[in-house]
């Protein structure tokens, strides 16, 4: 009997976090699925933080903010990480990287009777109204297209913005586009609709603040953990309950 209680008691010491362990600060803004305060378990990512760092030494803390101020308080050294960066945003930055975790697909939606009728090529966008989001660190090519681009706060509104016709073209991942137009009770399924083919597949990560002096543990942390869930197949139910694509 005294054995089986030292046996339990070893392993609620081996998956319980460490009584010193020390929170760290990720920085987010409203990216379902990837990211919600409106979700359970806060979203894909967060979930998928929460997992990595479950029983280690670091006890992860979600703050979730318009992404011009996280990207403002990763410059500043405010913040241990964000959730999740595309490859044009971790080179603005001073910041250590995850291996890539989940494939953003980016392309565009049209308005649904323009769909098949629109030309999607980069080539094609010159002088075109191209909705997109304020400092949102799209691929270089898509600038470069000669497109006239008109920002808004969020995802949510360019596309109602292109259901009232004030855009050609929204520039958007089509996991968070689909998710918004499932959950969307005022018709713009109805009205707007994913274009493919994607012009860019971007691989997400995590970013940990560089120069803190946890930094590098804490990165190893998230990378030990990665390969723990991919180990026990967790990392991949995860993706399959979002219905998001591996890297």
């Amino acid at each position: 009997m005294r054995y089986f209680a030292w046996l339990f008691a070893s392993v609620i010491f081996a998956v319980a976090p460490s009584p010193q362990a020390k929170e760290v600060l990720f920085l987010t803004l409203e990216y379902p699925p990837y990211a919600s305060e409106q979700m359970e378990h806060q979203g894909a990512a967060v979930e998928l933080l929460e997992l990595m760092l479950d029983g280690c030494d670091f006890q992860p803390k979600v703050q979730f903010i318009p992404w011009s101020r996280v990207l403002h308080e990763l410059k500043l050294g405010r913040a241990d990480g964000v959730l999740l960066l595309w490859p044009e945003e971790l080179k603005r930055h001073n910041a250590l990287a995850s291996s890539a975790l989940f494939l953003s697909r980016l392309g565009f939606y049209v308005r649904r009777p323009e769909l098949g009728q629109r030309d999607l090529q980069l080539s094609a966008l010159r002088n075109q109204r191209i909705c997109t989001v304020h400092s949102y660190g799209y691929p270089p090519e898509l600038a470069k297209a000669g497109g006239i681009f008109d920002e808004a706060q969020d995802d949510l509104a360019n596309l109602r913005r292109m259901q009232l016709g004030r855009c050609d073209y929204v520039a958007l991942e089509r996991a968070v586009g689909e998710f918004l137009l499932a959950h969307d009770r005022t018709g713009l399924a109805d009205a707007v609709a994913w274009a493919e083919p994607a012009f860019a597949e971007l691989p997400l990560k995590f970013a940990v603040t560089a120069d803190k002096a946890d930094s590098a543990a804490l990165m190893e942390a998230i990378e030990q953990g990665l390969q723990r869930l991919k180990l026990d197949g967790r990392y991949q139910q995860l993706l399959q309950r979002y219905g998001l694509d591996a890297p």
